[in-house]
């Protein structure tokens, strides 16, 4: 049941693993212990708070540094399609510039009709440049929505956790 939450393969798994757990941490550290046994068909348990906080914290930290790998992850690949994807356009544009430049001086006779092209160039130039800063504006937009909410939230929410629970003596007086 809880493999789904915990699933950490990729990056929106692992903030979905990071969140998950700060949130159960959350809620833990307001949880209010009343007793420290359970019985469970004559066999007691002893629960102490301290202890669980311990463990989640220690799975918290792993969230937490899972995530950070995952995040460099996706933003090295994602950096190195959008490369790819200017280095090809950036191809495109110059085979059909070279090729527009040769087709303009076979097709005008004229220097009339060549001087044309050479404005409808300049158009389409302009008109590429005002694409690129639209393209740009958008790109800091997308970049702003997935640093706010893809990577400060669980990090803010998993920091909320630690200072909620004390969490960090906690996994500490767990492990040693």
């Amino acid at each position: 049941m809880l493999y789904p939450i915990l699933d950490h393969d990729d990056f929106q798994k692992s903030r979905k693993a990071l969140m998950a757990t700060s949130a159960f941490m959350i809620i833990l550290s307001e949880l209010q212990f009343v007793g420290s046994e359970i019985s469970i068909d004559g066999v007691k348990l002893t629960l102490d708070k301290n202890v669980i906080v311990g463990f989640a914290t220690v799975f918290l930290l792993y969230f937490v540094y899972v995530f950070m790998l995952r995040m460099l992850e996706f933003s090295f690949a994602t950096r190195i399609e959008t490369l790819k994807g200017n280095l090809e356009k950036l191809q495109k544009d110059y085979e059909e510039a070279r090729s527009d430049a040769v087709q303009a001086q076979t097709l005008y006779d004229s220097k009339h009709e060549m001087e044309h092209f050479i404005s409808f160039e300049e158009f389409a130039r302009r008109h590429a440049q005002e694409t690129e800063q639209l393209s740009e504006r958008v790109r800091l937009v997308k970049l702003s929505a997935y640093t706010t909410i893809d990577v400060l939230f669980p990090l803010l929410l998993a920091m909320l956790a630690f200072w909620k629970a004390g969490s960090l003596w906690a996994a500490f007086g767990f492990l040693f």
